[in-house]
């Protein structure tokens, strides 16, 4: 017959404080020790992994961009639909984005920061146009930003005062493939 301890004894079990490995108990009313040389920790953060954007002060290389691999996106032709495809900017990426010839194209401009610059890059024959907002304002449209390989680049850019979704309008009426390339910039 199998002897059961009563439940009661279980709980005040499950209850009692910690032991540690070597079997002492934990001390939590303890303060933490002082910093001394050998626990000090610095102030600054000791991670230099890459933040994924740019700094306001450089340069990106466009051109670079513009023949890196392309993500292949298909864009959607209705207002309504914009949300089917969302955008977010970082270091730079590169799109083709696909769509109807003669159709306008849609999508969500996704703006992870606040007080920063979103660089849009494409090609000739495509115009862009930003949903108006207050969160935002318009620095440079379908201006020429240079040649890449005999091509020209055109730059929209916006500077944004709040982080959030806004809705790019496309229009590009006899192509059926837009190349799109993204940048975000923070302020230093």
């Amino acid at each position: 017959m199998k002897r059961q301890l009563p439940l009661l004894f279980v709980l005040v079990l499950s209850c009692t404080e910690k032991q540690s490995e070597d079997n002492d108990p934990v001390d939590t009313t303890s303060p933490p020790p002082p910093e001394t040389e050998e626990n000090d920790t610095p102030d600054t953060p000791q991670d230099t992994a890459d933040t994924g954007v740019i700094d306001s002060n450089s340069e990106p290389d466009v051109c670079a961009l513009s023949e890196q691999e392309r993500v292949v996106q298909i864009l959607p032709t209705q207002l309504e639909e914009a949300a089917q495809l969302t955008l977010m900017p970082g270091e730079g990426e590169s799109y083709t984005l696909n769509k109807i010839e003669g159709d306008e194209g849609w999508f969500v401009l996704e703006v992870p920061s606040w007080m920063c610059e979103v660089q849009l890059y494409t090609e000739e024959n495509v115009v862009l146009e930003l949903l108006s907002s207050p969160d935002w304002e318009a620095g440079a449209v379908a201006e020429v930003y240079g040649e890449c390989d005999g091509d020209n680049l055109y730059l929209y850019s916006w500077i944004f005062h709040a982080w959030g979704s806004y809705i790019v309008h496309v229009q590009a009426p006899n192509m059926t493939e837009v190349w799109l390339g993204s940048v975000l910039l923070l302020e230093s």
